[in-house]
């Protein structure tokens, strides 16, 4: 009989996205800390977050951060990559320790554990410049915040002099995710922004083109199909490259962080009893309730494989 893994925390864990993007990391979550509950947060009124300001950005993080508090989370992920690149060092340096002192509340993103997958170093590791003969070729596709923020530039190169990173943003991508484009116009759409990458790319003789392809927005793995069909049209089998997808790697990164900090984030709440396992969990969207939140929930149930349906809060 499987046995059901027990909780290490006495508060449910916010996921926060622009929109239904970060499903694919709750998706995650619940896989690999399935006696964890989880509130998800989605902030569809607001969406897409590529095109906005840094500080419109800043203040819609800061406000759904506020309102998974307000549902008794102690731990926040921003599993939104335009949201960690642009807001996650202030909320964490200024906002958290003025509004929650004592290290009560913890606010985490995506960007470390993914550029530790990208690059194959700790974050907090000293970098080490090694020489190599040859370069590893990373494209990246984001939102243009994401893009323009430059932070994966910043961080891949404070850890790795030999890793080439090609950014394309995909300002059209969220939007037509999240309207659930039908198949084949999203395939063209991916198709434009593959070639638009693979441009900049210069050529070389003796390697593929990109070795590896990082999606950088929780929302382009739900369109996974589409960015491996149009590297299936554009580049013969041998060249392709390998694809980073944030879910399962973000899932392992925040396990591992919880087996370090749990009672740290329990240590307000003694009397509290342990959360038992959760199957379906709160989803929240800042949608008005008179719109109809069909396609919401239709793209919930398909990411996290069982019924479930967002409320307004």
């Amino acid at each position: 009989m499987k046995q059901s893994c027990p909780s290490l925390l006495n508060s449910p864990i916010g996921v926060f996205d622009s929109g239904s993007g970060g499903l694919t990391i709750l998706a995650g979550l619940q896989k690999h800390l399935p006696g964890e509950s989880f509130v998800y947060l989605g902030d569809h009124a607001n969406a897409p977050y590529g095109p906005r300001t840094n500080s419109e950005i800043y203040a819609l993080t800061q406000r759904a951060v506020e309102k998974l508090f307000s549902q008794g989370c102690r731990l926040v992920i921003l599993a939104c990559n335009t949201a960690a690149a642009i807001a996650l060092r202030k909320l964490q340096q200024d906002w958290l320790p003025e509004h929650y002192p004592g290290q009560t509340h913890s606010i985490l993103g995506i960007l470390v554990p993914t550029i530790e997958a990208v690059t194959g170093r700790p974050w907090l590791e000293t970098p080490v410049v090694t020489a190599r003969a040859s370069s590893d070729r990373i494209g990246l596709f984001a939102t243009e915040a994401t893009v323009r923020s430059r932070s994966y530039d910043t961080e891949v190169g404070k850890r790795s002099e030999t890793i080439r990173l090609y950014s394309q943003a995909c300002a059209e991508l969220v939007p037509a995710i999240e309207q659930s484009l039908r198949a084949d116009r999203m395939d063209r759409l991916i198709l434009g922004y593959a070639r638009e990458l693979l441009a900049q790319v210069p050529p070389s003789s003796n390697s593929r083109p990109l070795d590896k392809v990082l999606l950088g927005c929780t929302h382009y793995p739900l369109a996974l199909a589409s960015f491996k069909r149009a590297f299936e049209e554009l580049l013969p089998e041998a060249d392709r490259p390998d694809f980073i997808c944030q879910p399962s790697l973000c899932a392992l990164s925040l396990k591992s962080y919880l087996d370090r900090h749990a009672a740290r984030l329990n240590h307000t709440a003694p009397n509290e009893s342990l959360t038992g396992p959760v199957t379906t969990p709160l989803l929240l969207t800042s949608l008005d309730s008179a719109i109809d939140h069909s396609s919401l929930d239709s793209l919930a149930e398909q990411t996290l494989g069982t019924s479930c349906s967002f409320r307004r809060v």
